[in-house]
């Protein structure tokens, strides 16, 4: 956890954009919310395009 504090203080410092960033936990959150999904159906999911 420390280097994921560092690296968004860091990057908020610096004046870009750090990595990884929103759109990675996103995609991330994305993918673990059709994990429950699928195995509450009991089926395959479809995740949207673009969630990369």
């Amino acid at each position: 956890m420390c280097d994921l504090t560092y690296e968004f203080v860091s990057a908020m410092v610096e004046g870009r954009d750090a990595v990884p960033g929103f759109d990675y936990g996103a995609s991330a959150q994305a993918m673990a919310d059709a994990v429950l999904d699928s195995f509450e159906r009991k089926t395959w999911v479809n995740i949207q395009a673009g969630l990369n």
